[in-house]
Parts: C-alpha cells; structure tokens; sequence
C-alpha cells in the first residue's frame, strides 16, 4: 500500500516539478519556454530550467542525467569539476547530505561513528524519480564526502550512496569504480 502511495504521490509531484526539467513548459506560442510570447527564451529563463539534467525542486539542485558512468573516487570528483555540460561549467560531485535529501526517508545514519543507514529507494522516491526520469537506476554512487572510517592513512573511504536499495555507506574504498552523477545550484 505504501508503495502505492509513494508512487501516485510520485506521479503528482512530477506533474508540478518536472515540467521544467526538460528545457520549460511549452508554452502557447508553441515553445518550451512556458510564456505566452517570445519575451522569455527557451535557454533556461524559466526558474525551473535544468540544463543537462533534472531539477530538484526542494533542493534547488540540478542533477546530471543520464550519469556519467563509473570512476574511482578521485576521477569522479576531476570529471565532475571538469564537466561542461549543456553550456554550464559549476558542476561538482554532490555530497552525502545532498543525496540523501533527494532520496529522502532516512534512517540510522550516523555520521559521527561513521554508521551505515538507509534511505528511500530512488524508485520510491517522486524527486529522485523525477530527476532520472521515471526509471529503474540500480547503480551505486559516488558522494564527494569523505567518510573518516578506516584503519589506517592508506584506508581512505568515501561515503556512498545505492539507488537500488536506498543505502548510504561510509565504506566506499575510494580506488574503487563507482558511478558518478554530477550536481550544480539551480537558478
């Protein structure tokens, strides 16, 4: 039943929140701008605009879609910071506190021991659904946060984040591949 819920709830936010991800409302003169004339452009004058990616809304965040594939830690925050995408060069990897307020339904995280927790699935999620684009992402993410847990100087760990079952983790061994989805401030 919950699930249900999420989903239909999912469905109307998307309604609300993703019209402008794409590039705006079409707008009655036809283009995607959502004006009634041709006073706004169709680049991005509308506060809902997301080049190169989906909008988030509550967090005023612009997310990479699709994600850029998979990196050992250190390439992914250089990609990120190198990326020009859609004409926009501020991208950056996002942290475990970004993501976790896209997935939303957190629990027992800790950040002080560091401790392993849990949040929504992305597919139970109506803004991580919106920002991928109402599809099923199993992957693993990079966040830029570093996690503090290991035993040693060589144990350098990073925090990370999977769609596929909401798990946020401190032991995210920074030599590994994982994926990698950029972030930028919205307008």
């Amino acid at each position: 039943m919950m699930a249900r819920f999420s989903i239909l709830l999912a469905m109307v936010a998307g309604l609300v929140v993703a019209a402008g991800c794409d590039g705006g409302q079409r707008g009655v003169d036809g283009d995607n701008d959502g004006a009634e004339d041709d006073t706004e452009s169709d680049t991005g004058d509308d506060p809902n605009y997301c080049a190169g990616g989906g909008y988030d809304i509550i967090n005023n965040l612009c997310w990479q879609n699709p994600d850029a594939g998979s990196f050992n830690w250190a390439d992914a925050v250089a990609y990120c910071d190198d990326l020009v995408l859609a004409g926009q060069d501020d991208w950056y990897l996002p942290t475990v506190y970004e993501f976790i307020d896209m997935l939303g339904g957190c629990y027992s995280i800790d950040f002080e021991q560091p401790q392993s927790g849990g949040c929504d699935e992305c597919f139970d999620s109506a803004t991580c659904q919106i920002i991928i684009g109402w599809s099923f992402d199993s992957n693993t993410y990079w966040s830029s946060t570093l996690s503090g847990w290991g035993y040693s100087v060589e144990d350098k760990y990073a925090w990370k984040v999977s769609f596929s079952n909401g798990g946020v983790s401190p032991a995210g061994f920074m030599t590994s591949d994982l994926n990698v989805r950029c972030v930028r401030q919205g307008k």
